[in-house]
């Protein structure tokens, strides 16, 4: 009956606005926590990177082979690594800040971990970056933090101690997300790890490994190794783009005139 409808709707309303101020009460909970205190916004890095972007003037492009790779991949579900790789460092970080406005224009949820304004003058560990990454993965998914059976708690946040229990809080919190993508900035990761690769591949493997669900990560080869991406290549664990030039990978290149040169005398 029409009654029996409207008092359906009215608890179906009630409900939703009752859980999401839960959702809101968990989150604000989580986020007064002291562990966030030393850590940059997600704004704070991201608009750090596009001014150093902006000073460059300059974007990638990818050859067309590359950008077929590069919407191959997004549309796989098991193969969840993007290594950019290039020789010239500037055009990867370049394309790297293309590609998380492309995501966030598209509003498809995305999480990272860049260089921000003071990064090298703080002492930050691989911990961190995983931090940054629990961080924002919270705001992310606001609205749905209680829907879980397991529910990352203040109390786990407070406890964990080591990789493997960030890792597993970071998953907990995107298997509500139908898709998310993951950026970790290479010069980040090298600064936290002092150059040291084989951290770095501890980091890449636990993420790529025990995060469950549609989740891309992206980096730069040069945060790990050649061999190491060439192995996960082998096993089509991921995939590799190259950015070797200059130009706006998502427009095609107007042709340059040709220069004529005249001989004196």
């Amino acid at each position: 009956t029409d009654v029996t409808t409207g008092m359906y709707k009215e608890i179906r309303v009630d409900f939703t606005s009752q859980r999401e101020t839960l959702n809101r009460v968990h989150l604000n909970q989580m986020l007064s926590l002291p562990l966030w205190s030393s850590l940059p916004t997600s704004g704070e890095s991201l608009q750090f990177c596009r001014s150093m972007r902006s000073r460059r003037r300059e974007r990638t492009r990818l050859p067309l082979p590359d950008v077929q790779k590069l919407e191959t991949w997004t549309s796989q579900r098991d193969n969840a690594v993007l290594f950019i790789d290039t020789y010239v460092p500037v055009v990867a970080k370049t394309f790297m800040i293309d590609l998380i406005d492309l995501i966030l224009d598209n509003r498809i949820p995305i999480i990272w971990a860049l260089r921000y304004a003071d990064y090298q003058d703080r002492r930050t560990s691989v911990l961190d970056v995983v931090r940054l990454l629990v961080l924002q993965a919270m705001q992310v998914s606001a609205d749905r933090l209680l829907d879980s059976p397991f529910p990352v708690t203040v109390e786990q946040l407070r406890e964990a101690a080591s990789l493997s229990d960030w890792v597993r809080i970071l998953n907990r919190l995107l298997r509500s997300i139908s898709q998310a993508f993951i950026v970790i900035d290479a010069d980040l990761l090298s600064h936290v790890t002092l150059c040291d690769r084989s951290e770095a591949l501890e980091l890449l493997d636990a993420l790529r490994m025990e995060l469950s669900g549609n989740v891309k990560i992206v980096t730069a080869t040069s945060s790990v190794s050649r061999a190491y991406v060439e192995t996960l290549e082998h096993s089509n664990a991921c995939v590799r783009i190259w950015t070797g030039h200059g130009g706006d990978w998502r427009k095609p290149r107007k042709p340059r005139r040709p220069m004529i040169r005249f001989r004196k005398g």
